[in-house]
């Protein structure tokens, strides 16, 4: 039979034992996680675009024997 592993709570398990577990129910913590997700989308954008670019010029490439 397969032992099934949950990553994700043995981490959060941990954490909460190491004491660094806190809930971010605060003004200051939602400003805070507006700022991480603004960043995250700004990043994922530009990443996105530099594929796009990537793809373009690879379309544009003509190998010559």
């Amino acid at each position: 039979m397969a032992i099934k592993f949950n990553r994700k709570a043995e981490v959060i398990n941990r954490v909460k034992a190491e004491g660094r577990f806190n809930y971010m129910n605060s003004g200051k913590d939602s400003e805070m996680r507006k700022a991480i997700n603004t960043h995250v989308n700004e990043t994922k954008r530009d990443f996105e675009h530099k594929e796009r670019m990537s793809m373009i010029a690879a379309s544009q490439l003509t190998l010559t024997a």
